[in-house]
């Protein structure tokens, strides 16, 4: 009974940290795992953890049909495999705070080299490959923007900057920022085949109006980093 009642201790502090994330409070974390959930009568059902209360815990099988699971009818197996997915919610959740609280405070930017040959000498970059849109946000710097973190939506209240890298011929790249000022940003990109970088001119971003940069080389992976308030 005491064990029973931990684990409905932890997945209470897992979902209340979940809807303040969904809240705004903290991103959330990824979408569950199935995982094997083993019952006292040794049979498993792979599931997906999706949220629980005192008595018992919801899951969704492989296809889709969702039901309450009691937790008394978990074998010690089966609970330790559910205690394991909710360490890693609950680890994962704590992570994402800590980014969220560390991008409100105010950035500073790592110092990049004068040409860079290779993403593997800048610290501070967003990559994006051919076919692929990335958004990703910021903390605030004094002279552009620092601790770049992709994520999967824009936010409402970081800088962030978004770059859609459209198949086609030519190839073409929408850069749209939120960054409160006009953004210099520079850029390497790799042509396919290739394991050399070449460094590559981007306009300046001006605040929330996309901006379209378009090559006839066979760019497959651009690196954006630099990323520097205009005077």
């Amino acid at each position: 009974m005491k064990a029973r009642s931990m684990l409905a201790m932890m997945f209470t502090a897992v979902l209340s940290a979940t809807a303040a994330a969904q809240e705004g409070k903290a991103p959330a974390a990824d979408g569950a795992k199935p995982i094997a959930i083993e019952g006292k009568d040794g049979k498993s059902i792979e599931a997906e953890v999706l949220s629980a209360d005192e008595d018992s815990v919801k899951i969704r099988r492989a296809d889709g049909k969702e039901f309450d699971l009691p937790f008394a009818r978990l074998s010690d197996a089966g609970t330790a495999a559910v205690r394991k997915v909710l360490a890693e919610k609950e680890a994962e959740i704590a992570r994402l705070k800590a980014e969220e609280e560390e991008d409100k405070k105010p950035g500073v930017r790592a110092k990049v080299p004068e040409d860079p040959k290779s993403p593997e000498e800048i610290t501070e970059k967003v990559v994006v490959k051919k076919g692929e849109t990335v958004i990703a946000r910021f903390a605030e710097a004094p002279d552009g923007l620092a601790r770049p973190r992709v994520v999967k939506e824009a936010p409402e209240d970081r800088p962030y900057l978004k770059v859609e890298f459209k198949d086609g011929d030519p190839l073409i790249a929408a850069i749209t920022t939120t960054s409160p000022k006009t953004l210099k940003v520079r850029c390497l990109s790799r042509n396919k085949g290739e394991t050399t970088y070449n460094v590559i001119t981007i306009l300046p971003l001006k605040t929330s109006v996309p901006g379209f940069e378009s090559w006839s080389d066979p760019i497959e992976e651009l690196v954006f980093f630099d990323f520097a308030f205009m005077e």
